[in-house]
């Protein structure tokens, strides 16, 4: 699943179906522009100088359709994993790598 933040702010969520591999997108932006967009969108906020927290509940809205009852079982087993290994924040957010590209 990859976040992607747009030059122009906008936030949308790809490849929902792929739930083992999880980061943001963002190209030519910086952290705090991203940060900003994600709190605009209410997606997430920040976390770190090279991650982000994003919000589940952004993630299974942005799912859509796709968010059958066999999806959501693989979300909650995506979200037990991070929790397992640090990768959710206190407040229940899944922390993404930000990778800026181009």
């Amino acid at each position: 699943m990859i976040v992607r933040v747009g030059d122009d702010g906008s936030v949308t969520v790809e490849h929902v179906e792929v739930l083992d591999r999880f980061h943001v997108e963002a190209s030519g932006l910086t952290v705090a522009a991203v940060v900003a967009a994600l709190e605009s969108a209410g997606a997430g906020t920040g976390h770190s100088a090279e991650h982000v927290a994003v919000e589940p509940g952004f993630l299974r809205l942005a799912a859509g359709t796709s968010a059958s009852e066999h999806w959501q079982r693989g979300f909650d087993g995506m979200l037990g994993h991070a929790r397992s290994k640090g990768w959710v924040d206190e407040a229940g957010r899944l922390l993404a790598h930000v990778e800026h590209l181009g």
